[in-house]
């Protein structure tokens, strides 16, 4: 009995768990894209809103995104194996 009633409470979790997911990719996505746009001097030429610390912000914050990723998919590749 008790298999029906975790069976049934991951299904509830599967539609949560999911729209969560797509909504953390779509803002990723952006937060990315965003990040690109800066360290593409696209917003450059406004000293007073300091545009080039801008552009190293968003430069680290990319490289430290691509490191967590990186360590993140080489954990699940060795949990594979």
């Amino acid at each position: 009995m008790s298999v029906n009633k975790e069976h049934t409470e991951k299904r509830k979790r599967g539609p949560l768990r999911s729209t969560l997911r797509v909504i953390a990719v779509i803002g990723l996505t952006i937060l990315a894209i965003v990040l690109y746009f800066i360290c593409d001097n696209m917003f450059s030429g406004y000293p007073q809103y300091h545009t080039e610390l801008l552009s190293w912000i968003a430069m680290i914050l990319i490289s430290l995104g691509g490191g967590i990723i990186w360590i993140v998919d080489e954990r699940r590749h060795r949990d594979d194996d």
